[in-house]
């Protein structure tokens, strides 16, 4: 039979791949299946590293199949979730690739009633995933923050921290309004809200110009239901958890209601969450600084964490392509933390031991309002959609830190810190967006947005000196910062016979002015413009067959946080500080990937990933004090290592990455 050009093209990517598949990291291959052997569609597989964090993460295709390219050698834990079956955990050692043949989940007879339609729960989409959690009992008593670990490869860390296919930073959108809100207070305005009124949940990996151009992690748009009866309805629950003293025990009460007359309808909702985690860690550090510091420690944590809201909304259909719709919600949440610890710390051959004592409290009051117009201008989908954000979050966090050190010759020396923070941001946000239908086959789109954020922290420390608590002065600071971010994007999708494209492009204007009202000297603004073009070219060389190429680029920033900018000294222990970096400049990264499928059953993915100013958290040794540590964010320049034939060559640039994943049919 002769084989078209594309064709030949992919059979020659794959005898090139064969020889230096295992160049540049590892890769893992397997396929999940159910107890009667057939494939899990989308399960959610990720690796993890001994601390819990993710090295590499993905979903199976609808044939059950997963690849997974780590970068290092070493103890791994893989995970494997999906509706209706138990969690897999399997413990691996990698030091190459590896194909894990089946692997088989078994059904949880505790929530095989969610599982009765999850063959119609995930429908595939051009740029990701739509999970349909309506009407089955997997919402039943969850928070949306629970219910997104059942959307396909999405992952929740125990910080609450949410991933798509292991890439962290994932942004968050409800009803067409991005959430900017990170860590605890993202986890904290989840939890207030009731899965039960989540009607779907877009997964899309990779973010095109229509999102902002720092969404790397992906991006995840939750819909909430809007009720179809005409008529009040409402809803009272209440769960209840109580487990052992290794998994968190939590009350959920929440109420909801819906009303509905001729164009208007109202929808509001209220819940509480409160939970209670005991947990017990071991700590194992070294450091090479002149003398080898080490230590060592034993913790027992005990955390409380609340978090309660209540969203108010209506949405009044002016006519049949005109609408309006307003939404007001507040959420607070407050976690505590106690932790006592005993461990050593040596210093060659000096040996101390140490106990220590860390308590924490961090509250968070969210209020936020929105008010939305949409026009539709046809009956194909085309329209204009009018969005204006005002978000209002506070943040207080206090901390106490105390340890004792008894070293083996001398006086015992006790140390003890004090920190209160308070952070207030206000967040304005407006965005316009066109989509147009030409045809069937032709999509256009345009849109703006603008986004002010305005940020005012103060650091107040005092020590423990010679048994009296006082003011350190150089540790306090208070500062401020603005930011001003201007975008514009144009986007196509169009249908040409055997051939998908998407193309777009993206420009973003930053103006970010950081003000030190302690130390002056260090504030610094900013002002650059950045041009983000996306392309993606899909070619089904023989569709009935299952051959496609599928050829992509796409170019994404990463802006520096404001907590990493500021020039702050915040103090860990009497070895270690954090502090801030205000020379950092924004990672730029290129990626470029290249798949090819056959037979719907083998496919290659060739990926190039070049970052420019990558910002990573380095160790750095205090000039006058080696065993002093400060852990700092700033731009390093990467060292991509490959070995080859018993060669081992480097690459030295601001920054690269090389991933070949392989599907190939298990045993």
């Amino acid at each position: 039979m002769r084989l078209n050009f594309a064709v030949k093209v992919i059979i020659t990517m794959f005898s090139l791949v064969l020889s230096v598949a295992y160049t540049y990291g590892h890769t893992l291959t397997g396929r999940v299946n159910d107890p009667q052997g057939e494939p899990v569609a989308y399960a959610t597989v990720v690796l993890l590293k001994a601390d819990s964090t993710i090295a590499a993460g993905g979903m199976c295709n609808d044939k059950g199949l997963f690849t997974l390219t780590c970068e290092e050698s070493g103890e791994y834990i893989l995970r494997i979730s999906f509706v209706g079956y138990k969690n897999f955990s399997q413990s691996l050692a990698i030091t190459g690739g590896k194909d894990l043949g089946a692997l088989t989940l078994d059904e949880d007879a505790t929530r095989l009633a969610e599982a009765v339609v999850k063959a119609d729960m995930v429908k595939r989409k051009a740029d990701g995933y739509m999970f349909i959690p309506s009407g089955s009992a997997i919402t039943t008593g969850r928070t949306s923050l629970e219910l997104l670990n059942y959307a396909p490869g999405v992952w929740l860390s125990k910080d609450g921290k949410i991933s798509i296919n292991g890439r962290g930073g994932a942004r968050v959108m409800i009803n067409d309004r991005e959430l900017n809100l990170s860590g605890e207070e993202l986890a904290a305005y989840l939890e207030s809200i009731d899965a039960e009124q989540i009607a779907s949940i877009e997964v899309i990996p990779e973010a095109g110009a229509q999102y902002d151009a720092s969404a790397t992690g992906g991006i995840l748009k939750i819909t909430l239901k809007r009720s179809s009866v005409a008529g009040l309805i409402g809803s009272v629950g209440m769960r209840l958890a109580m487990e052992d003293r290794e998994i968190p025990s939590s009350i959920r009460p929440t109420f909801n209601l819906d009303y509905r007359k001729d164009r208007l309808s109202l929808h509001a909702n209220m819940a509480y969450t409160g939970n209670n985690i005991r947990e017990d860690d071991t700590e194992n550090t070294r450091y090479f600084f002149g003398n080898m510091r080490e230590t060592e420690n034993n913790t027992l944590l005990r955390k409380k964490a609340t978090a309660y809201g209540g969203r108010i909304g209506s949405v009044y259909e002016i006519s049949s392509r005109h609408a309006v719709g307003v939404d007001f919600d507040l959420s607070k949440g407050d976690n505590n933390s106690k932790s006592r610890g005993k461990g050593e710390t040596r210093v060659g051959t000096d040996k101390s031991v140490i106990a220590s004592l860390y308590n924490s409290d961090t509250d968070v009051n969210r209020y936020s309002a929105s008010l939305s117009y949409k026009v539709k201008t046809d009956s194909k989908g085309s329209g204009l959609t009018l969005v204006t954000d005002y978000l209002y979050s506070k943040r207080v966090w206090d901390e106490y830190n105390y340890s004792s050190e008894t070293p083996t010759v001398g006086l015992p020396i006790e140390s003890g810190a004090i920190a209160e923070r308070w952070s207030n941001t206000k967040l304005y946000t407006a965005r316009t967006d066109y989509k147009r239908y030409i045809s069937d086959k032709l999509r256009l789109e345009a849109g703006a947005k603008y986004t002010h954020t305005n940020m005012d922290t103060e650091i107040e420390n005092e020590k423990l000196a010679g048994g009296i608590w006082q003011p350190e002065v150089d540790l306090n600071d208070h500062y401020r910062y603005k930011e001003n971010i201007f975008a514009g994007y144009v986007n196509a999708t169009a249908s040409l016979n055997r051939f998908n494209l998407v193309a777009g492009l993206r420009v973003e204007n930053t103006s970010l002015s950081s003000h030190s009202f302690i130390r002056p000297s260090e504030s610094k603004d900013q002002d650059y413009t950045d041009f983000f073009p996306t392309a993606r070219v899909l070619y089904f060389m023989n569709q009935k067959k299952g051959h496609m190429l599928n050829v992509g680029y796409t170019r994404s920033i990463r802006r520096p946080s404001f907590s990493e900018l500021n020039p702050y000294k915040i103090q860990m222990d009497n070895y270690a500080y954090i502090i801030g970096n205000p020379d950092m400049e924004p990672e730029y990264s290129n990626s470029y990937s290249i798949t090819g499928m056959l037979f719907n059953k083998y496919s290659l993915t060739l990926s190039l990933q070049d970052n420019k100013d990558v910002v990573r958290q380095i160790v750095v040794a205090d000039p006058v004090d080696p065993n002093i540590m400060y852990y700092q964010h700033t731009n390093i320049e990467l060292r991509c290592r490959a070995k080859h034939a018993g060669r081992t060559g480097k690459t030295v640039a601001n920054g690269c990455g090389f991933g070949l994943p392989l599907f190939r049919k298990p045993h």
